[in-house]
C-alpha cells in the first residue's frame, strides 16, 4: 500500500488509512502473543499477562477501529473532493492526534502507566472536533438526505461521538479506581 503511493500526493482520507496500518499489524502481534500467553506459552512472565491482555483491545480499538474510521468517513463523505495533506493541516493534525491516542493508549496499557492511559483521551476528543469541525458542512441537516454511504458515514460520527464518551468514562473509571 505506501510502496503504491511513493511519489504521489496522499490525501488525509489515505494517511489516516496508512497510519491504522501501523495498528493493525501491532493489534495483530499483540493479538497472538495474547492467544500464546493463554496457551500457556509463556511469552511474558505471567504477572504481566493482563498487561498483554489489556494492550491488544487497546491497538485495535484507539488505534485502528477509531483512526480507520475517521479515515472511512472523510473518504466515503468528501469523495473526490479529500483535500490533500497540503492542503488541510487540520486534517494531518487531526488523524495525528488520533494516532497518538492509539500509541498513548497502548503503551499506558502495556507499562501499566495510568498518565499515558489518560493522555489519549483529550488527544482522541480534540482529534474528533477537529474531524467534525471540518466536516461540518458534510454533517449539516440539509445533506442528510442522498446516498445510502454518505448516511452512514454521517451516522458514523454520532457512533464515534458517543464511543468516544462512552470510552472517556471508563478510563475516568479505572484510573479513579
Amino acid at each position: 500500500v505506501l510502496r503504491a503511493h511513493r511519489g504521489t500526493t496522499w490525501n488525509v482520507a489515505q494517511y489516516g488509512m496508512a497510519l491504522s496500518l501501523f495498528f493493525l499489524v501491532i493489534g495483530a502481534v499483540l493479538g497472538i502473543a495474547l492467544g500464546l500467553q493463554l496457551a500457556e506459552v509463556e511469552i511474558v512472565p505471567p504477572e504481566n499477562a493482563e498487561q498483554l491482555g489489556g494492550a491488544h483491545p487497546a491497538a485495535m480499538v484507539v488505534g485502528y477501529i477509531i483512526l480507520a474510521g475517521t479515515a472511512l468517513i472523510e473518504w466515503l463523505l468528501r469523495r473526490d473532493d479529500t483535500p490533500s495533506l497540503s492542503a488541510s493541516k487540520a486534517g494531518v493534525v487531526q488523524m495525528s492526534l488520533i494516532f497518538l491516542a492509539g500509541v498513548f493508549a497502548m503503551l499506558g496499557v502495556l507499562l501499566d502507566n495510568l498518565a499515558m492511559l489518560q493522555a489519549n483521551v483529550p488527544l482522541e476528543v480534540i482529534g474528533l472536533v477537529i474531524l467534525v469541525w471540518r466536516l461540518r458542512t458534510y454533517l449539516a441537516p440539509s445533506q442528510w438526505r442522498g446516498p445510502v454511504p454518505g448516511i452512514m458515514a454521517r451516522t458514523a460520527v454520532l457512533g464515534l461521538i458517543l464511543g468516544i464518551a462512552l470510552f472517556a468514562y471508563v478510563v475516568s473509571l479505572f484510573v479513579s479506581g
